[in-house]
């Protein structure tokens, strides 16, 4: 009898199982650093975004359920809006700050849960890194929770913003060693809090940077 890995629902696990298989014979997925995850415990994951398909292929590299965030205009989509609720979608608005979003991600990882999150807070155009929003930092801190980077090859290649459909391209999701989500006293000085955010947020994409290969970065995520 097949089980669904711990803390997966079966719905989850069988979409999880198809993108899966999908992924393998479309994109040829690989992984590496999948150890670098702790077994227990809450878990934040910061990954460059580049394309759509960056959450579920960043998902089936693991057996452990994930969360992450989605604009709230999807959820008012008929089907999609509970299928994507079921998956450990969360709703966020973009426009401001959404305390209600802020919330409801800080309670998933105080759970113990698994969150995804892309700090440069929208697609790339042109495939590079971009910088990082401060929202992520934030996150970061106010939850304690180990955050690990992840660097995504070969998505924006695949689909990048304003394409319709995936291209068979090559992937590989590389997970970097975790580190805490720990803020500076100061920032030149300065103790304001949006300050010691950004020193944070460029932490974290400093850490995506090196968790991918030289021959990758700014070649086209």
């Amino acid at each position: 009898m097949i089980r669904a890995p711990h803390g997966m629902t079966w719905f989850y696990f069988a979409v999880w199982s198809v993108i899966r298989l999908l992924s393998r014979l479309l994109f040829r997925i690989e992984s590496r650093g999948t150890e670098n995850l702790p077994a227990n415990g809450p878990v934040l994951l910061a990954c460059n975004h580049a394309s759509n398909l960056d959450p579920p292929l960043v998902a089936i590299c693991l057996k452990r359920p994930i969360h992450f965030l989605a604009k709230e205009e999807l959820f008012r989509v008929p089907v999609l809006g509970p299928v994507i609720t079921r998956l450990n979608a969360h709703p966020i608005r973009r426009e401001g700050i959404d305390r209600k979003a802020l919330r409801g991600v800080l309670e998933v990882l105080r759970s113990g849960q698994t969150l995804i999150i892309f700090p440069e807070g929208t697609r790339t155009p042109d495939g590079s890194l971009q910088e990082a929003k401060p929202g992520v930092a934030m996150i970061a801190a106010q939850a304690g929770a180990p955050i690990v980077p992840v660097y995504i090859d070969g998505t924006f290649r695949a689909m990048p913003r304003g394409a319709s459909w995936p291209r068979p391209v090559k992937v590989r999701v590389y997970f970097g060693e975790p580190f805490p989500p720990g803020l500076p006293d100061a920032v030149h000085g300065q103790t304001a809090p949006r300050g010691r955010y950004d020193h944070l947020a460029r932490k974290i994409m400093e850490h995506i940077k090196t968790t991918a290969p030289d021959r990758v970065v700014g070649s086209g995520a």
